[in-house]
């Protein structure tokens, strides 16, 4: 009778993987792809091609699972810090939850990785939250920290150590978990996505020199800057990448730099988005919207843009409960009350007209 308690529970998860399958197929017969893909560019700006290539493998992923087959879509979302990496794999997670719920999303920091022996997170910590048997994507972040080789004293590469840890569990196989108690996991059903800015690899790239030539409507340029090409499994390999483990990922598809354009439409997003919040109407002024879009570089894009709008709005919101405040008014070097709508000189809506 010592096997009973281990045949109970191997029933119980049978008959969970049945009905979550079940669920899968179902939620999965309804998912309109082109409705997926609708959701993700009102929500994910100016990057339409790399979010129609990155939902192909999600939904090629999907398709694989329901039709019991390994799972092969892994891919690389590879961009500059700021174009949308983060806000796509956070719309990914919201559309799953509410769409695909038996789909767990995870997010995982790479960076964290470190080789066996050494302080830090294990190789398994990427896969800790998900069951075996469980259909989950994960999507590892920073995962270009992982590609630039890393030396101890005796010169030996840790950073070569981790990637081989790394492909041992996205490779598709039973994964023995580092504590005992936890089952193996079968990372065959599991998407992942790495991401990463991969900056310094246009080293290994032909750069090319462009200038920005889209304007707003103050007369503000952004300076010329230097266009990396798409980066690809080669440069990868080159910059550091174990080539077994670079393979593993199907496609390695690009976000690209935001345009002042596109910049300019994520201020006006912003501040709608905090008004909503707030109940306030919010203006700007020519010298703020200046400054924001000066730190919007290449280095910090969108990111950059609510930190900045929120920097001078968290005191503000918090004082502006006085009944006689109607607006606010954020200038560059802080933030003003505005008690009458006559008194306001630059509307946000006039400025980007």
């Amino acid at each position: 009778m010592a096997n009973v308690p281990n045949t109970n529970r191997q029933n119980t998860k049978e008959a969970y993987l049945r009905a979550r399958d079940a669920a899968f197929n179902k939620a999965f017969d309804k998912l309109d792809f082109f409705k997926m893909e609708e959701y993700f560019l009102e929500h994910v700006l100016s990057q339409d091609e790399g979010i129609h290539a990155a939902l192909l493998n999600i939904y090629a992923y999907l398709s694989a699972m329901q039709a019991g087959q390994q799972n092969c879509f892994n891919f690389i979302l590879a961009g500059p810090s700021g174009c949308g990496k983060t806000e796509f794999f956070r719309t990914l997670d919201k559309f799953m939850k509410k769409n695909m719920p038996m789909v767990k999303v995870l997010t995982k920091d790479a960076s964290t990785l470190t080789a066996e022996g050494f302080k830090g997170a294990d190789k398994d910590f990427i896969i800790r939250g998900i069951n075996d048997g469980d259909y989950a994507i994960v999507f590892l972040d920073e995962f270009d920290k992982l590609m630039t080789p890393k030396h101890t004293s005796n010169g030996d590469n840790v950073s070569r150590e981790i990637q081989s840890g790394i492909l041992q569990i996205i490779e598709g196989n039973k994964v023995a978990m580092g504590n005992a108690k936890m089952e193996d996991i079968d990372t065959s059903k599991i998407l992942f996505i790495a991401g990463g800015a991969f900056e310094g690899i246009n080293e290994f790239q032909k750069p090319t020199v462009i200038e920005d030539t889209s304007s707003v409507s103050f007369g503000f340029r952004k300076p010329v800057v230097q266009k990396r090409t798409d980066i690809t499994h080669s440069d990868i390999v080159a910059w550091g990448g174990l080539p077994e483990l670079v393979g593993r990922f199907t496609n390695v598809i690009n976000f690209h730099a935001l345009s002042g354009d596109i910049l300019v439409n994520l201020v006006k997003l912003r501040i709608k988005n905090f008004e909503s919040l707030y109940d306030y109407p919010i203006f700007i002024t020519e010298q703020f919207a200046k400054q924001v879009l000066v730190m919007s570089d290449d280095k910090f894009g969108c990111r950059i843009i609510s930190a900045r709008i929120w920097d001078v709005l968290k005191d503000t919101i918090i004082r502006a409960k006085d009944p006689t405040v109607l607006s606010i008014t954020l200038d560059y070097d802080g933030e003003k009350f505005v008690t009458n709508f006559l008194e306001v000189d630059i509307n946000a809506e006039e400025l980007f007209a």
